[in-house]
């Protein structure tokens, strides 16, 4: 059976030896950067930080101008001269989250890692995305359930997000890494897809790395081969 990735100090290693995981250390980069946005004006981001509560507790759908002005103790008026529309302030938050799933998928997948640390790094990458960005993440689950405003293009990322799975399954398999059966490719693809995402409940309740390590006692464990 392959080295199973572990962590020790912090730090990605592989069992057997002190080599740091590439992606790993790409994920830790993209992680790092989030700090780094800066909102442009206080005001802006204040509400912005409203309405991702307000939509994520009532749903955009149900969720109006006036309940977010009402949240952020500002006038309709006031709400509506700094977006122009629910849509424009949804777009606003939901961009920057996808904007940060798909740099941190990039950065994990196309390392030079195996295809099993790879696997590792990106359940370590999104128990991140959801720590930080868990009313992001709800907002999008919530906008697949319904027909999201066509701004967002929240199809064309998954669409891409679908293809790197299933090249790093597919390259897992030929490598010796990994053994994934049943139903035909396409399933297997899209039950990694859910696999690699640790219910927001468990990361909110155990954290990041109890929640990481549950990820990687049962998923990771489950789709390598064993010798």
């Amino acid at each position: 059976m392959p080295h199973l990735p572990v962590r020790r100090g912090g730090a990605a290693t592989v069992e057997g030896g002190a080599r740091p995981i590439a992606g790993h250390a790409s994920s830790r980069e993209v992680i790092a950067a989030w700090n780094e946005v800066a909102e442009e004006d206080e005001r802006v981001a204040q509400l912005r930080a409203v309405a991702r509560a307000e939509f994520g507790r009532r749903g955009y759908e149900a969720t109006t101008m006036r309940d977010i002005s009402a949240a952020a103790s500002l006038s309709t008026a006031s709400v509506y001269r700094m977006f122009g529309s629910k849509e424009e302030l949804l777009a606003s938050i939901m961009h920057s989250f996808v904007d940060n799933v798909t740099r941190g998928w990039d950065a994990v997948l196309e390392s030079d890692a195996s295809a099993l640390e790879r696997l590792d790094a990106l359940m370590w990458m999104n128990t991140n995305l959801l720590d930080r960005f868990g009313e992001e993440f709800k907002i999008q689950l919530a906008l697949l359930r319904q027909t999201p405003p066509t701004s967002l293009n929240l199809g064309r990322t998954f669409a891409k997000q679908r293809r790197q799975m299933k090249e790093l399954l597919a390259n897992g398999t030929r490598a010796g890494e990994m053994r994934i059966e049943g139903a035909s490719a396409d399933a297997r693809v899209f039950s990694m897809m859910e696999l690699v995402w640790t219910p927001p409940s468990i990361v909110q309740e155990a954290g990041v790395g109890p929640a990481h390590a549950l990820a990687r006692d049962t998923v990771l464990r489950g789709a390598a081969k064993r010798s």
